[in-house]
């Protein structure tokens, strides 16, 4: 193990997962072999935000400025491509690895604050590893100041069906809007119906030449409350068998 970088692989039945305290990031995450979430080791071999846990704020900021509470502030201009704040200041962050085993990682920082957002925060995040369930990640923050704070938390992860291109792919997306975003993916505001749009995958469709950097909203819960994004392949299609690849969210 580096230990400058460290990482820690979890394995559970058929399922392996690479984790590493630094940004508390996800690595990779594996069943049979075979990569669900691609992965990389070593942070300089990181693509883009692979992998990315983003607090306190996921998305773009525009010009890096913002209003709460009746004041003004801006942040540093953080994102490459172009003059705004980008997914928030946790993920280049070492974190506490405060707790580790063979299927479980619990990883814990305390922020204090940064150009244009002085609340403090801690966070958690933990990765957990079932023979059945597959992988689950948990989020926890804490507000530790004196008043009322905006944050909130995104995940990152690249996944992958193993196939060339994602055109032939099949995806499944049960929700009912989604957020629009102008043409420098900064969101309008408002939250639209997906009736009639390309980014309506309530139905099984293949993906084709659909682009899409799309947030969702309105989803619709499984009988057992679960709410599942299903991404197939000709070669490898995942469904809701026990112990297969499945995304699902609560």
């Amino acid at each position: 193990m580096n230990a400058e970088d460290p990482e820690f692989t979890l394995v559970a039945g058929d399922w392996t997962t690479t984790v590493a305290p630094y940004g508390a990031s996800l690595r990779g995450a594996a069943w049979r072999g075979e990569p669900v979430a691609w992965g990389y080791h070593g942070r300089a071999n990181k693509v883009g935000g692979q992998g990315d846990v983003l607090i306190p704020f996921p998305g773009r900021v525009a010009g890096g400025a913002y209003t709460f509470e009746g004041t003004r502030y801006q942040m540093a201009l953080s994102d490459k491509e172009g003059p705004n704040a980008i997914h928030g200041f946790l993920r280049s962050r070492l974190w506490e690895v405060a707790h580790q085993d063979g299927t479980q990682v619990l990883f814990a920082t305390h922020f204090e604050s940064a150009e244009g957002y002085p609340f403090p925060l801690e966070a958690e995040v933990t990765y957990t590893l079932d023979a059945d369930k597959g992988l689950t990640c948990a989020f926890l923050i804490r507000n530790v100041g004196d008043g009322p704070a905006p944050v909130a938390a995104g995940f990152h992860p690249y996944f992958t069906a193993l196939s060339d291109t994602i055109d032939g792919d099949t995806l499944t997306v049960p929700f009912g809007s989604y957020l629009e975003f102008d043409d420098h993916l900064i969101p309008t505001g408002r939250v639209l119906p997906l009736d009639g749009t390309p980014f309506d995958f309530r139905a099984s469709r293949v993906i084709g030449g659909t682009r899409f950097n799309t947030c969702y909203a309105a989803p619709t819960p499984d009988p057992d409350g679960m709410i599942r994004v299903r991404l197939e392949s000709a070669r490898r299609a995942w469904g809701a068998g026990s112990g297969s690849p499945e995304y699902r969210t609560t």
